[in-house]
């Protein structure tokens, strides 16, 4: 991958959507190639797409979450890459929004404490009423084994439970053992 010149990079992220389709397909053709992926964020670091502080820089903290939460763990992109990444995201000024806490929440699944903090800032940025998210939680919470008292309390909390937040919690709840499948039949 032949590298831009700095003016046509600085351009080329402007927040237009044309802009933002062309992250999205140059992030999905090289996902399985952590170098590659690197490469996307250096050129996303270096033309200063990640550090507006304004909405359009969601978007490209959350495709690459996404990105790198799809590479297998290596020591190039280690578990924690997803959320070293939100951590910057939030330092850099830029909102999470819905589409960034159920790809954290899937990568935090294996801590506790880290889908407690996850759960925090989705209250604090007032998306726990997300029907992706609140499922993102039941299902972090349930896989970190925290079904009895958070994952049923967020699918408790849920306005209005739809099949998606159904299944999540019945998935958890055959995951603990709570609940045996072979009484279906």
């Amino acid at each position: 991958m032949a590298p831009a010149p700095a003016s046509v990079a600085t351009h080329m992220w402007t927040g237009s959507p044309y802009s933002f389709a062309v992250l999205e397909r140059l992030l999905q053709k090289h996902f399985s190639v952590p170098r590659r992926l690197l490469q996307v964020h250096a050129l996303l670091l270096t033309s200063g797409a990640l550090s507006t502080s304004d909405a359009a820089a969601t978007f490209p903290y959350n495709c690459l979450i996404h990105a790198h939460l799809r590479l297998p763990a290596s020591t190039i992109t280690p578990l924690c890459a997803p959320l070293r990444l939100f951590s910057a995201m939030l330092a850099a000024g830029a909102y999470p929004n819905g589409h960034t806490f159920p790809s954290l929440l899937r990568s935090a699944s294996a801590s506790g404490p880290a889908t407690r903090s996850l759960h925090a800032q989705c209250l604090r940025h007032g998306l726990t009423a997300d029907r992706f998210v609140a499922c993102s939680l039941v299902s972090s919470y349930g896989r970190a084994g925290r079904l009895g008292c958070d994952a049923s309390k967020v699918f408790d909390e849920i306005a209005s439970p739809n099949l998606a937040s159904s299944i999540a919690m019945l998935d958890v709840l055959c995951l603990r053992k709570v609940f045996c499948c072979s009484h279906l039949r």
